[in-house]
């Protein structure tokens, strides 16, 4: 019988929308993402949002693996899009991930909170 451990981790906080006048660093694969999972709720930017409550996915099948997303959010916190940046999951465990954060809710921590993106990853490990 296997053992299935899901996990959650915030990539990177979410961070204010803005133009980028220099190219981008690469991004780190999924395997090299550092550290365990942070505990819930997480801060998602400096600028003032986090999760009402985590989102939470359960496993659809017995393989490990990764999906990233980047979330926008408007001002007023409602998610606005979702783009999956890389995955290692099925495209159905991807799916259930996409809806959960479409769905997700998110509490003003500062009145100057605004418009944001950022990367929030689903991590699946079966031992």
């Amino acid at each position: 019988m296997k053992l299935l451990l899901l996990t959650l981790a915030a990539a990177l906080p979410l961070l204010p929308a803005r133009a980028q006048t220099t190219p981008a660093a690469p991004k780190p694969a999924l395997a090299a993402l550092p550290g365990p999972p942070p505990p819930a709720p997480v801060p998602l930017d400096t600028t003032g949002w986090r999760f009402a409550q985590m989102p939470r996915v359960e496993a659809l099948d017995d393989h490990s693996g990764a999906v990233r997303f980047r979330i926008t959010l408007n001002e007023t916190g409602a998610v606005e899009r979702v783009v999956t940046l890389q995955s290692t999951v099925s495209a159905a465990q991807q799916q259930l991930c996409r809806e959960a954060l479409e769905r997700a809710t998110f509490v003003r921590l500062s009145p100057t909170a605004g418009r944001s993106s950022g990367e929030y990853t689903f991590r699946f490990t079966v031992r």
